[in-house]
């Protein structure tokens, strides 16, 4: 197994390892449901920051095939904070079939060393509350919870109140 910066001719290799993650979280929740250009977006995500100086991108690759993909990000933080930059995993997936190799601990690794070569002290994720295989994987790396984020929808034709829209005149 291989971990290594991405290049733009990695991007088809990593649409079947994202398209396996967004499915799987589609089915423990519909938000997670990809509109009808959701992969050709996608994939324009994942080109323009291999480009961007400030995100990294990883692949894992076996026998010349990638199986497993990591996105960091230098973000700020408000300018209030002592703390100015931090890192951020955007996106993080190993193929089903090829978990508990080793590829996910090893693309970790290989992003923690980025972020600590730029100076960056804290590095933070995002899971979702129903992906018990991620947040296991993140408690096991040493990652904590510190916040926890709250949503509410709308229903489609009704206001804030959940009464019935009416349009302003």
């Amino acid at each position: 197994m291989k971990i290594r910066k991405a290049s733009k001719e990695d991007v088809p290799g990593i649409l079947p390892v994202w398209r396996e993650l967004m499915e799987m979280h589609a089915l423990l929740d519909p938000f997670f449901t990809f509109r009808e250009d959701g992969e050709q977006a996608f994939c324009q995500f994942v080109t323009d920051n291999i480009r961007e100086p400030n995100t990294r991108v990883l692949v894992a690759e076996a026998n010349g095939r990638v199986i497993g993909y990591c996105q960091g990000r230098v973000e700020k933080y408000p300018p209030v904070l002592e703390t100015v930059e931090f890192g951020q995993i955007l996106d993080f997936a190993v193929l089903e079939a090829c978990r508990r190799q080793g590829a996910g601990q090893q693309m970790l690794e290989k992003m923690l060393e980025w972020f600590w070569s730029r100076g960056l002290l804290r590095i933070e994720v995002r899971c979702s509350v129903h992906n018990e295989v991620s947040r296991s994987f993140w408690r096991k790396m040493g990652f904590q919870p510190v916040m926890e984020t709250l949503f509410r929808s709308f229903p489609k034709r009704l206001g804030p109140t959940g009464k019935e829209k009416h349009e302003n005149p």
